[in-house]
């Protein structure tokens, strides 16, 4: 877990990726993280990143993509430019989701 905080906290920019609630749960989140770690979270609809922000992502960037179930389609696919960027992805759902 150490080594993803570190990641974070050096990161050039933080997004925080997610549809629906899961998009409001971002927003709230970017809220604690400033207030928490003093660091800029980004919160970003799944759909506008991969339009808007995935271009210009690269290695030193991090984004966490938030989805309730696991299978949300368009934050699937936002993950998609990140995973051809190499970016280090980590698939992180919400354990209750898979009982």
């Amino acid at each position: 877990m150490q080594p993803l905080v570190e990641k974070m906290k050096n990161a050039r920019h933080l997004y925080l990726i997610g549809c629906g609630t899961s998009y409001h749960a971002a927003a709230i989140n970017s809220v604690y993280i400033a207030q928490l770690a003093g660091l800029t979270a980004i919160p970003v609809l799944a759909p506008q990143f991969i339009a808007q922000y995935a271009p210009a992502v690269g290695y030193e960037d991090v984004g966490i993509f938030v989805s309730q179930s696991g299978e949300t389609k368009d934050v699937l696919n936002a993950l998609e430019p990140p995973r051809s960027a190499a970016w280090l992805v980590l698939d992180w759902r919400t354990w209750w989701a898979r009982r």
